[in-house]
């Protein structure tokens, strides 16, 4: 059977978990069953009323550019090791997507483990992480301030304005969400710390881990932080219902006239639902969809890519040959910034 788990009986996918990610503490999953549990939910394959596969579903609200979405990340991707390789992933991914599609959700993300595992349902790397650090002039110059509870509207709001001027797709920072990241921290002996310039806040930084420490997060002011190593491809993401994603995309400000139509063609092997050929209607400020009818004459196809090359243009992260002449006309989202670990 397949089904999401009533609120109730979630505490059950724990025993999953704890046998698949045996690097998450206890004191991890206490805060996760906890807190992520109380809004998120749990697509389960049973046997014999045991859970044998799972898939969580944990709400995000994004900035994409403008627009505010709620998209699922996905975390909590486990098969139990006696019943693995007998298709109950796929099951679980192919309804989780197909639910997610009715549900009106643009795309979903997550973080993979291994990139071929989701490849196949049309995931693609969309963010790469920098490594960052403060620059030594700044270590002598900044003061650190512990963080204190009345505080956190205020660092939600510096971090929802410095992500909203560097990213133009972000998960959202509210005071909530705060609250939260700090409960997350504090699972594995974590902390946060401001940042100010004098009496000017410049930055947050935190870091955790109980087995070994590790930066958690550092947002900051350009002229206090300098990149460190190679970029690394982090988060996979996936567009889920493409006529409601493709309203975050426009058209090059540059481009003479103030809308262009293309015949676009897509192939979805999961969603069969976005497959077809469409008319794209682009404008300066949006676009939208239109579904050309099996049969209807055409004069040409100006583009034909799939699902997962679709949503590595579109998120920005490069650009496929097969779009030809439409990379002059289509402005992708600039700048994706989704660092979330559950």
């Amino acid at each position: 059977m397949i089904r999401y788990l009533e609120n109730g009986e979630k505490y059950r996918s724990r025993q999953l978990w704890r046998e698949t990610f045996e690097e998450d503490s206890e004191s991890f999953l206490d805060y996760y069953y906890k807190e992520k549990t109380k809004d998120n939910r749990i697509l389960v394959k049973e046997v014999n009323n045991r859970i044998v596969s799972m898939i969580h579903r944990n709400p995000y609200w994004i900035a994409a550019k403008d627009l505010r979405w709620e998209c699922s990340y996905l975390v909590g991707v486990a098969t139990a090791k006696d019943c693995r390789k007998q298709g109950y992933m796929r099951q679980l991914m192919e309804k989780s997507l197909t639910d997610m599609y009715r549900e009106g959700m643009p795309f979903s993300f997550l973080m993979p483990a291994y990139q071929e595992l989701y490849e196949p349902f049309g995931f693609t790397y969309v963010f790469q992480k920098r490594e960052i650090k403060l620059i030594p002039e700044a270590e002598i110059t900044l003061s650190r301030k512990s963080f204190e509870k009345e505080l956190e509207e205020k660092v939600a709001r510096w971090m929802e304005a410095w992500l909203a001027r560097n990213y133009e797709v972000y998960t959202v920072r509210t005071e909530e969400y705060v609250q939260r990241l700090l409960q997350e921290l504090e699972s594995e002996n974590g902390f946060m710390e401001l940042l100010y310039e004098e009496s000017r806040m410049v930055g947050v930084e935190a870091e955790w881990g109980i087995w070994q420490r590790e930066q958690r997060m550092l947002l900051c002011e350009s002229e206090f932080c300098q990149e460190c190593g190679s970029k690394t491809p982090c988060i996979m993401a996936r567009i889920v219902n493409f006529p409601i994603f493709i309203q975050a995309i426009r058209l090059h400000q540059e481009v003479r006239g103030e809308e262009k139509t293309v015949i676009l063609k897509v192939t979805d092997s999961v969603i069969p639902e976005n497959a077809g050929v469409w008319k794209w209607k682009l404008q300066k400020d949006g676009s939208y969809l239109m579904r050309i009818p099996c049969g209807e004459k055409l004069v040409k196809i100006d583009a034909e890519m799939d699902i997962q090359e679709m949503t590595s243009w579109l998120f920005g992260y490069s650009v496929p040959e097969s779009a030809g002449e439409l990379k002059d006309w289509v402005r992708p989202l600039k700048g994706v910034f989704l660092d979330e670990i559950v």
